[in-house]
């Protein structure tokens, strides 16, 4: 029995166990769920390991990593959208060369959101070599302008077996393929 203090409080005996009982179900509902935001699945695509170059210079950022950024983030230098929480650390120079590292997918925006695309660049040479940087994408908390696109640019939660790796496109304007 709950104590009689407590129920002095506005919440009597029946509306406790129903609310209670409502949490412990969607929590289990919902656990599974939630997981699955976590954790973005990594792809094995085409652009594994290959060598790109940026075609003009780009701004470095630096901030906490987040469901939304990776600890470093480049943007067009035009790029006015660009979140609070980022700090500008630097520039990438034009012609600094990137090799892809992952390309991976992220969920955003509950129950009616959907998943994206993310790519994660090494820097190869220059001043930031070494480093892991994020470029932006069509994922909806990213600024603009976009360093690559794909076919399957928005797919829904139930749906991510969608999603086309292969598909990626990287934007001419800001990064090429390394010339040989």
């Amino acid at each position: 029995m709950i104590g009689t203090t407590f129920l002095h409080g506005g919440i009597n005996e029946k509306k406790l166990v129903l609310i209670l009982s409502c949490v412990l179900y969607l929590t289990g509902c919902v656990t599974p769920f939630i997981e699955s935001f976590k954790s973005g699945k990594k792809y094995d695509t085409k652009w594994n390991q290959q060598c790109l170059t940026l075609t003009q210079n780009v701004d470095l950022w630096k901030g906490p990593k987040t469901i939304s950024f990776s600890k470093n983030f480049i943007t067009a230098e035009s790029s006015k959208r660009v979140p609070r929480n980022l700090k500008k650390r630097g520039v990438l120079l034009k012609g600094t060369r990137l090799e892809v590292m992952k390309i991976y997918d992220t969920y955003l925006h509950g129950l009616a959101g959907n998943w994206y695309f993310r790519v994660n660049l090494n820097v190869i040479n220059g001043r930031y070599k070494g480093m892991e940087v994020e470029i932006p994408g069509i994922y909806s908390a990213h600024p603009y302008p976009m360093f690559f696109t794909h076919k399957t640019q928005v797919v829904p939660y139930a749906a991510r077996e969608n999603l086309q790796p292969s598909t990626i496109i990287f934007n001419p304007e800001y990064l090429t393929e390394c010339s040989r």
